[in-house]
């Protein structure tokens, strides 16, 4: 009898060691395949990128040019933006004041590897890409070639071809990844101090693949556009203003301090024919308006995406003819909530 409750229990040892082994081993770390660069870690399948760096792989570098007198946030697959915070940038360019005024080439020449146009038949290394007319040389910065006695300058933007215009702070640059217009003709006629001005936020807010547009919230890296009255982020300066917004921020990129919020995403898989779909959280309101087949990861464009403190929120969901029934999610530091709404 011993003998058999000996024999039981060998092979129960045997079926609870052969059954956690093929649990661990059906498990897969989410970021087994994911590969951050500079200095990215990666979290749940997520990297989080260092300041000056962006995107799902921390592959954009970020940071600050001076064009024509502004601070403008830019951000480049290959070159280095002059200036790696706004603060160094406003004390080199003059913002707002014109103390030193560059304009942007957009030509077609090209310059070569490390190297970019400033003229049609003019090049500069991307590390010095304002030209001085007066002395025919390259800067630094744009103060450098003022100093120099320049007059006339010119700013290189980083692109032998056109991959496309974006209208940041009243001004067309070009070369920003997700850029919102094809030609610079189209931003120019959109684009414009007069006609569309957003301030610039850089904050302490920590939103891993997002944005920070105020101390609390993030924006996708396609929206980066907060319309303050109505608390949506755009993909334009324009699109902030004509929604009815009279105080738009743009999201920089720039952060810093350590993040003890949490994001949640609200998506659907298939158009409900409704209309506009919007989420309702902690007194904020953002609207679907793209569809996913998969799950999306926080800061996907066209998704309802909230960063918050950590805790316990209520959400509504409405659209033309149909509530969601409200429901409450919680939100952990550092964690990204997925909610699809069926």
């Amino acid at each position: 009898m011993n003998r058999k409750f000996t024999q039981l229990g060998i092979l129960l040892n045997v079926l609870i060691f052969v059954t956690l082994t093929l649990v661990i081993g059906c498990y897969k770390d989410p970021c087994e395949d994911i590969f951050c660069k500079n200095g990215g870690t990666c979290i749940e399948g997520i990297c989080k990128c260092p300041n000056g760096y962006e995107g799902e792989n921390c592959e954009i570098i970020t940071g600050y040019d001076c064009i024509s007198g502004r601070c403008t946030y830019v951000s480049y697959y290959s070159l280095t933006p002059d200036y790696k915070t706004y603060l160094a940038c406003q004390n080199n360019c003059g913002f707002n004041n014109s103390e030193c005024f560059s304009t942007p080439y957009y030509g077609q020449q090209s310059c070569g590897l490390g190297s970019v146009a400033v003229s049609p038949t003019g090049c500069c290394k991307s590390t010095h890409p304002y030209y001085g007319v007066q002395k025919n040389s390259c800067y630094l910065s744009c103060q450098d070639a003022k100093n120099a006695g320049n007059s006339s300058i010119s700013y290189g933007t980083g692109f032998a071809s056109n991959l496309g215009y974006n209208c940041i702070n009243g001004s067309c640059v070009s070369g920003s990844s997700n850029s919102d217009y094809n030609t610079l003709s189209a931003c120019l006629s959109n684009c414009g101090s007069s006609n569309c001005f957003s301030t610039p936020y850089s904050g302490p807010q920590n939103c891993n693949s997002g944005v920070a547009v105020n101390s609390s919230s993030c924006c996708p890296l396609t929206h980066r556009y907060l319309g303050t009255e109505k608390g949506n982020c755009y993909a334009t300066c324009e699109a902030a203003k004509n929604a009815g917004n009279s105080t738009i921020v743009y999201g920089t990129g720039e952060t810093s301090g350590t993040n003890t919020s949490g994001r949640v995403i609200f998506y659907l898989r298939k158009d409900q024919k409704c209309g506009t779909i919007t989420v309702n959280l902690a007194g904020l309101s953002q609207n679907i308006t793209s569809f996913y087949s998969s799950t999306p990861n926080c800061g996907a464009a066209g998704c309802a995406t909230f960063s918050l403190q950590p805790g316990n929120y209520t959400y509504t969901a409405k659209c033309t003819g149909f509530t969601w029934t409200a429901a409450t999610i919680s939100i952990v530091s550092g964690g990204c909530a997925k909610v699809y709404l069926n």
